[in-house]
């Protein structure tokens, strides 16, 4: 199975309106992410074919996937592992 997106982006991650006002708690207990879990239960390789942005979800997406074609153009971006880097440094300089 190949997963692919446009040449500009293979995916760009969660719909944030989507997830505005939601809590950790509620989308826990409803399970507001268990469709991902189909892709571990397909039982065939999948391929990631990326030449464009992987933004947030969608470069998760692709690291679930058992193969990653990256193209010329492929970039990943884990925007919640930056602002913890960048928390982390604000922390180290200012104190």
């Amino acid at each position: 199975m190949v997963l692919t997106g446009s040449e500009k982006a293979f995916a760009a991650g969660a719909d944030i309106k989507e997830m505005v006002g939601t809590e950790f708690a509620n989308n826990f207990r409803t399970d507001f992410l268990g469709s991902w879990n189909a892709i571990l239960t397909i039982g065939k390789p999948i391929l990631a074919a990326v030449n464009g942005v992987a933004l947030g979800g969608g470069c998760e997406l692709a690291m679930m996937c058992d193969i990653i074609y990256a193209g010329e153009k492929a970039r990943y971006f884990l925007e919640f592992f930056l602002r913890a880097i960048y928390k982390f440094l604000e922390t180290f300089w200012f104190f």
